[in-house]
């Protein structure tokens, strides 16, 4: 259909209807706390694309990802499944180029981030190390010297570890499998392309129990094992 304006109409009525009827909770998106936690304060700007990252990748599962800045106190809003992460080092997208290579990198790769188990059960806790991902980010261009590292590539393999550890805590499984957000370990190829979950992995995530009651956001982390992500 093509908009005409008539010449000579000088104002335009409009019929008020009702206001649309708010949706009911169990028809919202599950609301998902994700609480990050850091040693150093991160730039601005380094926070604000590494949730573009992850939002993107989940962006089909429908879950309304609340980020939460952690400074010195627990959360204290409501959601109804919280994640706590700790990103641990310094973060920072121009570590892609700054950072030295390492030598003696262990079999199956650096360990980028792990997410705790306790009593056998994964915790809504994970931590990611900024380092060991610049780390990753210097061997690359040490292996590859012709292959060219930018700063948003670190930003894009940091938000790749964050959301497999979130795939972990949220899924409440410790496995692993061959799909971009639960793969381990990663390669440098993976980060030519923005991860995707599979269609049951997406299905997996908006079965998200919303029986439960909605929970308060704490920052107390428990002691137990972890599973690595190389």
């Amino acid at each position: 259909m093509t908009a005409r304006i008539l010449p000579g109409l000088l104002a335009l009525s409009f019929t008020a209807g009702a206001p649309a009827a708010p949706l009911s909770p169990e028809l919202l998106p599950p609301t998902v706390g994700v609480l990050l936690k850091f040693d150093r304060k991160p730039t601005p700007g380094f926070v604000k694309q590494l949730q573009k990252e992850v939002a993107g990748i989940f962006q089909p599962t429908g879950l309304d990802l609340r980020w939460e800045i952690l400074d010195g106190k627990h959360g204290s809003k409501t959601y109804n499944r919280v994640v706590m992460i700790e990103m641990r080092g310094r973060c920072t997208p121009f570590r892609a180029v700054e950072a030295t290579p390492q030598g003696g990198t262990p079999e199956g790769g650096l360990s980028l981030g792990w997410t705790l188990i306790g009593n056998g059960e994964v915790l809504p806790f994970a931590v990611v190390s900024c380092d060991q991902i610049a780390v990753a980010m210097a061997n690359m261009r040490a292996q590859m010297p012709n292959r060219q590292v930018f700063p948003s590539m670190y930003t894009r393999l940091a938000g790749r570890v964050v959301a497999h550890e979130l795939m972990h805590t949220l899924l409440r499984t410790p496995e692993h499998h061959a799909s971009d957000a639960t793969r381990s370990p990663l390669h440098p190829a993976d980060l030519d392309v923005q991860a995707q979950l599979r269609p049951e992995e997406v299905t997996a995530l908006r079965g998200i129990a919303r029986s439960q009651a909605p929970t308060l956001a704490q920052g107390e982390k428990k002691a137990g094992s972890s599973t690595a992500t190389p």
